[in-house]
């Protein structure tokens, strides 16, 4: 049952609490759930941290699945993609990577999401 004013609360305990005292809008009292779904993020194994050159990337695929690799820089810009990763290992080469704080992301069956800084 649909609520006639979406701008009050029905329920007298909130309309009496503090200076913010009616509801914006009546989702909650319609039973309508707002919300993101949760992602499962599994960490990555990434050595040497910090790194000058060279970081070795190890996480689970015992089943061999292919894994998209994306890194990003501090501003969320992708600098690096590497595809069809089916190795639970690998390397990656920091060649034309400006030193800083970046994020490694690998996407297939599971998100696995790793920090890396590089000198």
């Amino acid at each position: 049952m649909k609520k006639e004013d979406a701008c009050y609360s029905s329920s007298l305990d909130r309309t009496q609490q503090g200076p913010y005292s009616q509801s914006i809008s009546n989702l909650d009292d319609n039973m309508i759930e707002v919300g993101m779904a949760s992602i499962e993020l599994h960490p990555l194994n990434i050595y040497p941290n910090p790194s000058n050159d060279i970081v070795n990337v190890a996480f689970d695929n015992k089943n061999q699945t292919k894994y998209l690799m994306r890194m990003f820089n501090v501003t969320g810009q992708e600098v690096m993609r590497i595809e069809n990763i089916t190795d639970s290992k690998f390397v990656i080469e920091n060649e034309n990577l400006s030193s800083g704080y970046y994020t490694i992301e690998l996407s297939g069956d599971k998100i696995f999401r790793g920090k890396i800084v590089l000198k």
